[in-house]
């Protein structure tokens, strides 16, 4: 698996831990520290997906995600919060906000880090059906309109000849 992830965490015990979960599965993983070096390594970089913590100095998590979201070449990337704030209500606000999962810090256990693995995973596999689906679409489309053009050709081809065999 060839995807690149950047971790944003104030703690860098938080991205140590995550980027050795990650890393054995495959995933590239690079960490900013902050909200300022996290909009420069995505600008730079343009990674597959950002994990990024809602409470840091400065520029926080909603912050970053708004500087991100302005700029043409990051307000694609998907992002997705790893936070302490686990309410529901918090929850709801991250996801309006526009960040494609909101995960509880909870995760980042022994007994609970593969949950993270999975989550990214199943993210990844959505990401890239949908790619197949659009690509599937297209292919479709271009049958569709070869087809149009045989039908039309085959009909111009037997009115000729029905034309040139009449007595």
């Amino acid at each position: 698996m060839d995807r690149t992830i950047l971790t944003v965490d104030d703690d860098v015990s938080v991205t140590t831990y995550v980027n050795a979960a990650l890393e054995p599965e495959g995933f590239q993983v690079m960490s900013a520290s902050n909200g300022p070096q996290a909009v420069a390594v995505a600008q730079d970089y343009t990674p597959d997906l950002i994990l990024l913590d809602v409470q840091m100095p400065g520029l926080g998590g909603y912050d970053v995600l708004e500087a991100l979201r302005v700029v043409d070449d990051t307000g694609q990337i998907p992002v997705m919060f790893l936070t302490v704030e686990d309410r529901p209500d918090r929850e709801a606000c991250g996801l309006k906000a526009g960040v494609g999962d909101y995960i509880s810090k909870s995760v980042l256990h022994p007994d609970r880090v593969d949950v993270l693995v999975y989550r990214i995973k199943n993210f990844f596999s959505i990401q890239e059906n949908e790619r197949l689906r659009g690509a599937l679409s297209t292919m479709v489309a271009a049958t569709h309109e070869i087809n149009n053009v045989l039908k039309t050709k085959l009909n111009q081809s037997l009115i000729h000849k029905s034309e040139t065999t009449r007595p």
